[in-house]
């Protein structure tokens, strides 16, 4: 079995932070998760803010395999921590966001945000930190594999499921493949 790595120690330390309650979740699939929890969405409230009933958001998820390699496990936790930084600084629009790892095997990863806009998301994905992380795919992952897709969803969509998220991040007519 691997360790948890940094990404979703980073979570943990973050949301504890945010003042979120941070609890890793290990799924009968062999995921170990965390909560889906941020700046406007709280396990014990659910979605707060000041949202009109039709407001739509965007959900974006990511699935990413990195290489089976120690210098390619050094270089994502590296970028891992100034996107963790990022998060922490609760960007414009972020609503909130999961983190998953595979616990055996190769080392894949997933991420799981919503967004109060596509706005809101291409700030945070052109963000120095993110922008040079997603330069540093073809360094660290399976090529072809990594893959990411956005939707819109309702209020009482927020958070989507995994489930939907895995689905649709494997759907090739839907995901965008880097």
């Amino acid at each position: 079995m691997t360790r948890p790595s940094r990404l979703l120690s980073a979570f943990v330390l973050s949301t504890a932070a945010l003042g979120l309650a941070a609890c890793e979740f290990a799924t009968p699939d062999g995921w170990i998760r965390s909560p889906f929890e941020g700046p406007a969405y709280t396990m014990d409230d659910g979605l707060v803010g000041d949202f009109a009933d039709d407001h739509t958001f965007v959900a974006a998820t990511t699935y990413l395999p990195l290489l089976d390699t120690p210098e390619a496990q050094a270089a994502f936790d590296d970028k891992m921590v100034a996107i963790q930084e990022l998060l922490d600084a609760k960007p414009e629009g972020l609503v909130g966001v999961s983190f998953s790892q595979a616990m055996v095997g190769k080392h894949r990863y997933r991420t799981l945000t919503v967004w109060e806009s596509y706005d809101a998301m291409y700030a945070f994905v052109m963000s120095d930190a993110h922008a040079a992380a997603m330069a540093s795919m073809s360094d660290i992952a399976e090529p072809g594999e990594a893959r990411t897709v956005a939707w819109e969803i309702n209020a009482d969509q927020v958070p989507p499921t995994w489930d939907d998220a895995v689905a649709r991040v494997g759907d090739d007519q839907n995901a965008t493949a880097y």
